[in-house]
């Protein structure tokens, strides 16, 4: 038989325990991320001369459990076509990897990447106001 014997820091432990309401700030630092992650996006989709309408369709998304349990939050465009009648989907995934007649040019990819280090230290200090620290 194995014995596992670790120490754990009694200020994690009072901690822990004294969220009372886990699921409202899980549920609040998504919703961080994904508005850092839809503003990164927006402001990429601005650089490109003629997607300023996409960069407006870009929405986020109330968290939804899943069949698994798990909550997901979506960034995603309305369902309205733009003004030229071209599904915003379909065009922000030739922008991203491109088509026949027009290179790739990604803005998924850096919005990600500039999202990163932003949500990260909004989380901690949100969860650090929420712990009282």
């Amino acid at each position: 038989m194995a014995l596992l014997d670790f120490e754990v820091s009694d200020t994690f432990i009072r901690r822990w325990s004294a969220i009372q309401d886990f699921q409202s700030w899980y549920l609040r630092v998504l919703e961080i991320g994904a508005d850092i992650f839809a503003e990164n996006l927006r402001r990429e989709l601005r650089s490109h001369y003629q997607h300023g309408d996409l960069a407006r369709a870009i929405k986020v998304q109330k968290p939804k459990r899943g069949k698994d349990g798990y909550y997901s939050i979506s960034v995603y465009d309305k369902k309205a076509p733009s003004t030229n009648g071209t599904r915003n989907a379909l065009k922000l995934a030739e922008l991203e990897y491109g088509n026949s007649n027009q290179k790739s040019t990604p803005v998924v990819a850096p919005a990600r990447d500039a999202s990163m280090g932003e949500f990260e230290q909004k989380a901690i200090d949100y969860l650090s106001d929420y712990w009282g620290s």
